[in-house]
C-alpha cells in the first residue's frame, strides 16, 4: 500500500505522520503503527501500545512511520466499529507522551515545553522587635565605648598622682587626659553586627561630658565636637595670671566652698559622657533606624579646703 500521510484519532489524541511510498507496512517502523483487531484498534509506539475499543467509530489504515522497531502490520482502511469491547487498557508509561510528540514530527526540537506554572512569592517573615534591638545591642557592644578619662586641677583625692587639696576661690580645670584621647573615648566610632536575617550598622559620637562637681554646680563640657583644653603648669606661672588662677577656656569651675564636713571630707564628682548612637537595621524586605543615647559615667573625689590668714600687728 502506498500511503503518504496518516491521521488516527486514538483516545482523543490525533496522531499524524508521513512516510515514503516505499515504506512497508509494519516494517522498519518509526515507533507508531496502527492495526485493527477484533477488539478495536492497537497503536504501537516504540514497542508499546494503546488499545482503542471497537465501536469507537475510528477507522485506520496506516503503515509504519519513521525509523525504529516495527509494530504490528498496518491493516487496510476500517469502517465504523461494531460491538463494544469495554474501556481501553491503561497505556504504558511514556506512551501518551510519545504519541503527543509524534504530532510534532518535523518540528525542530519537537513539541514546545508547556508553560511553567506561575511562581507564588511568599513574603519573608519580618524579624521581631526583640531580634532587631538585640542586634543593635551587639553593634553597640562591639564599639567598646569608654567612660570619660578625666584629668583635673587640683588632682582628685583618689588619683594615682597624689592627693592635692584645692582652695576656695581658686579655679579648677577639667579635661580629658591627653594620653587617653582615642576613638573609644571621644568618637566617632562605626561598627556593624549581624544576627539571623538582621544587619545593623551603627555610628557613635561623644557629644559632650556632663560634670556634676558635687558642690551643687553642674556643667556641660565639650566632647568630640570641641576638644578640651588641657592644663599645664605654664598657665598659672604666667605673671598675667590672677591670684585665683586662670579659668579654663573649655571646662572650668571656680571652687566656691570647702568639702570639710562631707562624707570622707570630699566632694563626689561625676563625669558622664553623653554618647549618641545612630543605627540602621536592614533585613530582606525591610529597614528601620533609631537613636540610642548611651551615657557612661566615671567618678572622682575632690578635696577642697580653706586658707585662713591671721594678721597680727607688729
Amino acid at each position: 500500500m502506498r500511503i503518504f500521510a496518516t491521521a488516527t484519532l486514538v483516545c482523543g489524541v490525533l496522531v499524524t505522520g508521513s512516510q515514503s511510498a516505499l515504506a512497508q507496512p509494519g516494517v522498519g517502523g518509526g515507533g507508531v503503527d496502527v492495526s485493527s483487531s477484533p477488539g478495536g484498534v492497537n497503536v504501537t509506539v516504540g514497542g508499546g501500545y494503546v488499545s482503542a475499543p471497537a465501536g469507537s467509530g475510528a477507522g485506520a489504515g496506516a503503515g509504519a512511520v519513521g525509523g525504529g522497531a516495527a509494530g504490528n502490520a498496518g491493516g487496510g482502511g476500517g469502517g465504523a466499529g461494531t460491538g463494544g469491547a469495554g474501556p481501553a487498557a491503561a497505556p504504558p508509561s511514556g506512551t501518551l507522551n510519545a504519541i503527543l510528540q509524534g504530532a510534532c514530527l518535523g518540528t525542530p526540537g519537537g513539541c514546545p515545553a508547556p508553560p511553567a506554572a506561575p511562581g507564588i512569592e511568599v513574603p519573608p517573615t519580618p524579624p521581631s522587635m526583640a531580634e532587631i534591638m538585640n542586634t543593635v545591642s551587639m553593634a553597640i557592644t562591639a564599639m567598646q565605648l569608654e567612660k570619660p578619662p578625666m584629668c583635673w586641677t587640683p588632682e582628685p583625692a583618689n588619683s594615682g598622682g597624689g592627693q592635692r587639696t584645692g582652695l576656695v576661690g581658686k579655679e579648677s580645670w577639667a579635661f580629658m587626659c591627653p594620653n587617653d584621647v582615642r576613638e573609644s573615648t571621644t568618637g566617632p566610632v562605626n561598627r556593624a553586627a549581624t544576627s539571623g536575617v538582621v544587619t545593623v550598622t551603627a555610628n557613635a559620637i561623644n557629644t559632650g561630658v556632663l560634670i556634676n562637681h558635687g558642690d551643687g554646680d553642674v556643667q556641660l563640657c565639650p566632647g568630640a565636637l570641641l576638644p578640651f583644653t588641657p592644663y599645664t603648669d605654664a598657665v598659672d606661672a604666667s605673671p598675667l595670671s590672677p591670684a585665683s588662677g586662670t579659668p579654663s577656656p573649655t571646662c572650668g569651675h571656680r571652687l566656691a566652698k570647702s568639702s570639710i564636713g562631707q562624707p570622707q571630707d570630699v566632694f563626689k564628682v561625676s563625669a558622664t559622657s553623653n554618647w549618641v548612637v545612630t543605627w540602621t537595621a536592614t533585613w530582606p524586605g525591610g529597614t528601620m533606624g533609631g537613636v540610642a543615647p548611651t551615657p557612661l559615667t566615671s567618678m572622682y573625689d575632690r578635696r577642697v579646703g580653706e586658707l585662713q590668714v591671721l594678721v597680727t600687728p607688729n
